[in-house]
């Protein structure tokens, strides 16, 4: 059953130090960018991006679609889950503020979904929390930073004050037909939570730190040091030696460029789209032609009669996708050794 709750109440963790509180102005969503580098707080870019990703749209459009219909995940879901308290993410609001030496951080935010199991209670009266974070696209569920849905665990598990064996949080591809889970105890959970508010508190003291992760950072385009690494990466002095001289920050930047000329490219075609009677040094924006097709309100029949054809040579059969048949309700382990799903290859990088 799906349920509705009021307004979420703050709590409070008592401090274990006294005196002045250092804000963490910090959202679940960048808690792991925050471990690894604080000084995109102080960058403001001024850059305005017209949102016209079709990438980030599908994204949207698909977790409307779970959030409509839960059980498009089912396979992913705890057994007996209907019998289970299931919120989608705009019926769980949750916010908590923790005080941790003499740190201060306010969270609030909304998981994808939260299941409460109210059905299945162990011996001892103990009961478990699910939380899950739905992925599309390319993304690799096992490369997952596992902070955000830390930190909603730490206020979930204080929302419903249940005695909670474990809390497991599922991370789920539905496209790739891939997930990962992670189990700990309310208590691991705790410990993670302090120990990210420290981790982040002493990146407030430190500089830059240029990395990986850097592909995530909202400064990454108007980042000093970022751009002076970048700078350098493509100098012949980087550039023109073997790769496999290259630093592993040197590597890691390479995954960061894309991302700032790909954000570069967002600005020009933004400032085209905002003014559409001007150009920028002969750039402006050209129609490029798709593929042709017949229009939605067409007149098939008479197509087929003006092209002296039959109405059934205008159309052709094609196997439905596994995963269209799979969303459908059809049970696709049943003929598992049928399908074939093919790999690419991409970079990834190790710990």
């Amino acid at each position: 059953m799906t349920k509705k709750i009021a307004k979420p109440t703050k709590t409070k963790t008592p401090a274990k130090n006294s005196g002045k509180l250092i804000d963490l102005n910090i959202s679940p969503s960048k808690a792991y960018l925050a471990t690894q580098c604080m000084k995109w707080q102080g960058i403001k870019s001024g850059n305005k991006l017209l949102s016209t990703a079709k990438n980030a749209q599908d994204g949207i459009d698909k977790h409307a679609a779970i959030e409509k219909d839960i059980s498009i995940v089912k396979n992913w879901l705890p057994e007996n889950w209907q019998k289970m308290e299931v919120y989608q993410e705009k019926q769980l609001p949750l916010s908590r503020e923790v005080v941790y030496k003499n740190f201060r951080l306010k969270i609030s935010g909304q998981p994808d979904a939260v299941i409460r199991d109210t059905y299945t209670v162990s011996p001892n009266g103990s009961r478990k929390l699910y939380l899950f974070d739905w992925k599309t696209g390319g993304s690799d569920v096992s490369d997952i930073q596992e902070e955000q849905l830390i930190l909603y665990a730490f206020c979930a598990l204080d929302k419903f004050k249940d005695f909670f064996e474990s809390v497991e949080l599922v991370y789920v591809n539905p496209e790739l037909n891939t997930s990962m889970t992670r189990n700990y105890t309310p208590l691991e959970i705790e410990s993670k939570v302090f120990n990210l508010i420290e981790t982040i508190g002493k990146k407030l003291s430190e500089g830059y730190n240029i990395g990986e992760h850097c592909q995530y950072c909202p400064a990454r385009s108007a980042c000093p040091e970022l751009l002076k690494q970048l700078k350098l990466l493509i100098s012949p002095e980087v550039n023109g030696q073997p790769i496999e001289t290259f630093s592993e920050m040197q590597l890691d930047l390479i995954k960061v460029a894309d991302k700032v000329v790909d954000e570069l490219k967002k600005r020009l075609k933004s400032w085209l789209v905002l003014n559409p009677d001007k150009s920028l040094h002969g750039y402006t924006l050209a129609n490029r032609a798709g593929i042709r097709e017949f229009r939605i309100d067409a007149e098939m029949k008479l197509i087929a009669e003006t092209l002296g054809i039959g109405l059934d040579d205008l159309f052709e059969k094609k196997v439905k996708s596994v995963k269209k048949l799979e969303d459908a309700g059809f049970e696709i382990e049943k003929v598992q050794d049928f399908i074939f799903q093919p790999v690419s290859k991409v970079l990834k990088k190790v710990s």
